[in-house]
């Protein structure tokens, strides 16, 4: 969850780096998934989905494990940032104002949802916390 500032999008740097660790970790549980389970890749995922499994399986079988979960919901690594999408932001976290936050919220609460987790990157983790308790938290 992040709520935007006036001037920031889905792909201002403050943004990707507070919601990208999160966001990068659907690629990290889904290749885990799938090696593990097989099947294909959820569909969000599927239109770069080849690209990210060349970039881990650079790394050697023996340590890829601990490759593919590098940063995990921590930070992003470099070569990883290409795959932090707008789309697919939008498509995992809850980012905007601090009313397109409570929409969302509110219409999910509607379908049933009673739960989420905020799980903001180290780096921005204060900053992230007071917002979203102070813009989103505070007016629901």
């Amino acid at each position: 969850m992040y709520v935007l500032k006036a001037g920031q999008d889905l792909t201002s740097p403050e943004v990707i780096r507070s919601v990208g660790p999160t966001t990068i970790s659907g690629y990290h549980y889904a290749y885990d998934t799938v090696q593990q389970l097989g099947g294909d890749p959820p569909k969000h995922l599927q239109n770069r989905w080849e690209e990210f499994c060349a970039l881990v399986e650079r790394e050697p079988e023996r340590t890829r494990h601990n490759r593919t979960h590098a940063g995990h919901c921590t930070y992003v690594l470099p070569e990883e940032e290409t795959f932090v999408t707008p789309d697919l932001i939008r498509m995992m976290c809850f980012v905007g104002s601090g009313p397109e936050i409570i929409s969302q919220l509110e219409a999910l609460d509607s379908a049933g949802l009673d739960q989420v987790m905020i799980l903001p990157s180290l780096e921005s983790r204060y900053e992230v916390l007071e917002d979203v308790g102070r813009e989103v938290l505070a007016k629901l």
